[in-house]
């Protein structure tokens, strides 16, 4: 019973998470203007064109939450898993921690 309950608590953070990442979507990302129609091109086409550092730092902070969610078991296990815990954590987020200063080193993260 009390780890159905857990996973409910868990869903139902998710769908918080979820509306609030939208509606702050919603509130926060710049509108983009109309174009006027020019007279040959009878459809008004609007292009917006989003920077690439920005999809790069999405992209990381994705990877790192991944990092994160996978890491918490073995931070909660850590005195059952002893050195070889340690080690395979230490193996799994050397990766990611390198990639994190590389992005940093290169400007996508400031």
């Amino acid at each position: 019973m009390t780890e159905s309950v857990g996973v409910l608590v868990m869903l139902a953070l998710a769908a918080l998470l979820i509306g609030g990442i939208g509606w702050i979507h919603r509130k926060l990302s710049p509108r983009p203007a109309a174009a006027t129609p020019e007279p040959s091109d009878p459809v008004p086409r609007t292009v917006t064109r989003i920077p690439l550092r920005f999809g790069v730092a999405v992209l990381l902070m994705l990877v790192i939450a991944t990092a994160i969610v996978v890491l918490i078991p073995w931070t909660i296990a850590a005195r059952e898993l002893g050195g070889a815990g340690l080690l395979a954590s230490a193996l799994f987020a050397a990766p990611v921690l390198g990639g994190l200063l590389h992005a940093a080193s290169r400007g996508p993260v400031e």
